[in-house]
């Protein structure tokens, strides 16, 4: 069953059933962490419009993780439109604020470099920003790291 049309903050809301309450109950509450929760909902679901609307939310938290968060699947959902424009800003965040010491921010920018701007040196640079950053501490990317680094190299020395 649709959910009335409804203007807020200039956006207009438009849902259907239970989703379209619960994305109106947590934007009322106003919590990023919700509005986190909703867009994975709301992502599964396949109602991407809505789903980056909560993700942008997010990234209002006082939380460095949610923050964290929402920008990664936002800058997966533009990646995988192929908006590397939108993406790319939000990985540099992600570098930029880096409380949580990941990696996986490095590695997109890396890719970035390396496929579409075609800056050897450049996603090498990267790649051993994130070997660093990594203090010696096992990590699942570790290898694909290695790997990359090794191609970079030689790549980088043509």
């Amino acid at each position: 069953m649709p959910c009335r049309r409804e203007k807020r903050g200039g956006e207009e809301l438009i849902g259907q059933g239970t989703s379209c309450r619960e994305h109106e109950s947590a934007r009322a509450r106003g919590g990023a962490e919700e509005m986190l929760g909703l867009a994975t909902l709301l992502l599964a679901s396949g109602d991407v419009a809505r789903g980056e609307d909560a993700l942008r939310q997010s990234l209002q938290s006082r939380s460095a993780a949610t923050r964290y968060l929402a920008r990664k699947r936002l800058a997966a959902l533009y990646k995988k439109d192929g908006d590397f424009e939108r993406a790319v800003p939000l990985w540099l965040e992600m570098v930029e604020e880096n409380r949580l010491r990941e990696v996986h921010p490095f590695i997109e920018l890396a890719k970035y470099r390396e496929h579409r701007l075609r800056d050897f040196a450049g996603a090498l640079e990267l790649v051993e920003m994130a070997i660093h950053l990594t203090g010696g501490r096992p990590i699942r990317e570790m290898v694909d790291l290695q790997h990359r680094h090794r191609r970079l190299s030689r790549r980088a020395a043509v």
